[in-house]
């Protein structure tokens, strides 16, 4: 047994407490929902927004985008970063503060640069890295703007023993609220093995990239408000192309179904720490660590 799978194994058998402690302290600001909707995030935290997006409740942009691009608004931006450090998410805060936007900050850290740029901060109960990545505080993430929004996800009744394919050659595609668990699935990969899988729209990946894949194995994401045939009509397309399709399962709701696959990719992501033996992520050995971090953080 390794540090990395006791680590992600403890945030596993956490879940079900995390997201019902979440949902009960999570205090709803006055007036949300009233204005437009922009939810801006990086790494796990742009997959919680798109979460968001698919849920049909605003839109999700990436920070450095809305640097340069802006923001329609006025409205309520709400700002993810578990430790309140993402050096471009508080750029983007502090760009839309001054143009008229009450900033809603998400984060596990009240005394962060992005909690004091904030005019309204909502605390995430849980905020800890296992084996240095992110796992049960994105569940927390999504439990939290789910209570934003007055949802109550299910949470499954046990954890799924079943991994999914955890490869860095494999393609992982969704649609609705799957873009963003498998783009959460491939962050995953490429934390824990320092080797990126590819992520894609099912649509986009249909219309070109398709016909370049590293390997013929394909991750399914749904949404569960998707057409079973339209679906099927897809997956039977990618057999008959040789792929071998695994189709991830969906609960009956966009939210529950966001909080089913991170903790599929979480539990996949520690039974290939075991089957491998990692005692530490991949990336913490890239030459570059240090200057990258500079590049993405800011200093406590």
């Amino acid at each position: 047994m390794t540090r990395c799978w006791r680590e992600l194994r403890n945030d596993l058998e956490m879940i079900p407490e995390i997201v019902e402690k979440q949902i009960e302290e999570t205090i709803v600001p006055e007036g949300l929902g009233e204005q437009r909707l922009v939810f801006i995030g990086s790494g796990d935290s742009f997959a919680a927004a798109l979460v968001a997006e698919h849920a049909g409740i605003g839109v999700a942009r990436d920070p450095l985008d809305v640097l340069v691009a802006g923001v329609d608004g006025p409205g309520d931006a709400i700002l993810l970063s578990v430790g309140g450090r993402s050096k471009r998410v508080v750029d983007a805060a502090r760009f839309l503060s001054s143009r008229g936007f009450r900033i809603i900050a998400v984060t596990g850290n009240e005394r962060s640069p992005l909690a004091r740029t904030a005019h309204v901060t909502v605390k995430l109960v849980y905020s800890d890295l296992a084996c240095g990545m992110g796992a049960a505080r994105h569940v927390a993430m999504l439990a939290a703007l789910s209570a934003l929004f007055n949802a109550r996800p299910r949470i499954p009744e046990k954890l799924v023993e079943e991994p999914l394919p955890f490869d860095p050659q494999a393609v992982y595609a969704g649609v609705g609220v799957g873009v963003a668990s498998a783009l959460f699935m491939v962050l995953k990969i490429c934390e824990l093995l320092a080797d990126c899988a590819t992520w894609w729209h099912l649509e986009q990946f249909a219309h070109a990239p398709v016909y370049g894949t590293r390997s013929n194995i394909l991750v399914v994401y749904p949404d569960p408000r998707c057409e079973r045939s339209t679906l099927e009509e897809y997956l039977s397309a990618f057999r008959e192309a040789g792929f071998e399709v695994t189709t991830v399962p969906v609960l009956n709701d966009p939210w529950s179904t966001a909080i089913l696959h991170a903790t599929l990719a979480i539990s996949s992501a520690a039974e290939t720490a075991f089957s491998r033996g990692i005692e530490e992520p991949g990336y913490r050995a890239h030459p570059a660590l240090s200057r990258l971090t500079r590049l993405i953080y800011l200093e406590e």
